[in-house]
């Protein structure tokens, strides 16, 4: 049971919902040319720098920060697993939702944990989170801490880069 969670925790599915994203639209450059004569820069009141300098931002695509949890409860942020081939043979359509508490940077490693039926899975990981280190615990008995690869696309990995881009605000019981 405690192996389960800890493998569907770490490695995820891959139908976690998707990638972070871009702007990708820039506006079309300008084809009048910068001239620096005196009548038209009297006309246009902007200088030729001020003009290139302008045009240079406005063709840089806007970064968005995008995350990738789908849905948040009470300090808790839920991810999406895909389902897999055996669940549609069963007749299964919607995937699970596992909700998870950011516990914040603990000792340097970004602290995720979950809990059900009284087990809590415990992911830690430091940026840039390739690996990460998961553990279950019960009453007072803890496992040893298994190193899981964050494969891009699982649930792991979607909570440790929701984790390091900010993304996730520190639980608090409400």
């Amino acid at each position: 049971m405690r192996l389960g969670i800890l493998v569907v925790l770490a490695l995820g599915l891959a139908g976690c919902s998707g990638k972070e994203s871009t702007a990708s639209s820039t506006p079309p450059a300008s084809t009048a040319p910068a001239n620096d004569t005196a009548h038209e820069q009297s006309d246009n009141q902007t200088s030729a720098p001020e003009q290139s300098n302008h045009q240079a931002a406005a063709a840089e695509p806007v970064q968005v920060p995008v995350h990738h949890y789908v849905i948040e409860e009470n300090g808790e942020y839920g991810y999406e697993s895909g389902v897999s081939e055996n669940e549609r043979k069963n007749g299964q359509v919607a995937a699970g939702v596992s909700m998870v508490r950011y516990r914040g940077v603990i000792k340097g490693y970004h602290t995720l944990t979950t809990t059900k039926n009284r087990i809590t899975t415990t992911l830690r990981c430091k940026d840039p989170c390739d690996f990460a280190k998961v553990s279950n615990s019960a009453g007072n008995i803890t496992s040893d801490p298994e190193t899981m690869r964050l494969a891009e696309g699982s649930i792991g990995w979607a909570m440790a880069q929701d984790a390091m881009n900010g993304q996730l605000q520190v639980y608090r019981k409400q």
